[in-house]
C-alpha cells in the first residue's frame, strides 16, 4: 500500500549532507537532512530524518528556515511500514485556476457614481 499523506506540519531545517541524485528519468537532485518536528499537544521537539530537493536549497531554503513536510507512509516488500518525510521551502501556494477566482470575478452590479464619466 502506497499513500501520500500530506501532514500540516511545519519543521525547521536543522542539518544539510551531501547532495545526492534518485535514480529517476529527472537524475532529480536531493539531499538528505535533519529536520527538528515540535508536536503540537505535547511540545515535544523530535529531530528527525527526511530528504529536500536541491531546487528548494537553490531558491535560498537555508538552515534554520522553517520548512513544510509532507509524509508519504509506504510498505516494504517485507510488509514493514515506513515514512519518508520531504521537506519543501517557500509556502504552500497553489497554482492559480480561473475557478479558484470565479468568487472574485463574478461581475459587481455597478456602483451609481454621479462623478463618473459616461
Amino acid at each position: 500500500m502506497h499513500m501520500a499523506e500530506k501532514l500540516n506540519v511545519q519543521v525547521e531545517l536543522v542539518k544539510l549532507f551531501e547532495v545526492k541524485t534518485l535514480n529517476n528519468e529527472k537524475q532529480t537532485k536531493y539531499r538528505n537532512c535533519h529536520v527538528k518536528f515540535t508536536d503540537p499537544q505535547s511540545g515535544d521537539v523530535t529531530t528527525t530524518w527526511a530528504r529536500i530537493w536541491e531546487t528548494t536549497l537553490e531558491n535560498g531554503t537555508k538552515v534554520g528556515d522553517m520548512l513544510n513536510a509532507e509524509v508519504d507512509q509506504w510498505t516494504t516488500a517485507e510488509g514493514k511500514s515506513m515514512v519518508t518525510v520531504t521537506v519543501f521551502g517557500g509556502s504552500d501556494a497553489q497554482t492559480a485556476t480561473l475557478d479558484l477566482f470565479k468568487n472574485a470575478l463574478v461581475a459587481k452590479a455597478p456602483a451609481t457614481d454621479l462623478n463618473a464619466p459616461m
